[in-house]
């Protein structure tokens, strides 16, 4: 189980990255003058979910870490033991994206 929570762990890490280069993506658009589609966040952060459960909670992974074969995909992403700091994650996400910023459509700057 302690290699299992290594990998869980883990996936908080590369949740964090993929989320903070959406926002990163969503500033580098706005600030070259581009007005970005509404869901143009919300597509970034589902491909981030998509790829962590693709790359962190699948049946060769499971193996490799040595969890009950007879899982599904999301059985194993549902029983995942980090769902606490996960949730901080996506609160603090959600938080930074809140933030107006320069160049921004609404943000004054004079």
């Amino acid at each position: 189980m302690l290699v299992a929570a290594g990998r869980d762990i883990d996936s908080t890490f590369f949740l964090d990255s993929r989320l903070s280069k959406a926002r990163e993506a969503l500033i580098a658009l706005v600030l070259d003058g581009e007005e970005p589609e509404p869901d143009f966040v919300a597509k970034l952060e589902r491909s981030a979910v998509d790829d962590l459960k693709e790359i962190y909670f699948n049946a060769r992974m499971r193996q490799a870490v040595k969890l009950d074969a007879g899982l599904t995909d999301e059985e194993d992403y549902a029983q995942h033991s980090q769902k606490l700091v996960e949730r901080a994650i996506w609160w603090t996400h959600e938080r930074l994206k809140a933030i107006p910023f320069v160049g921004q459509d609404g943000f004054g700057d004079d």
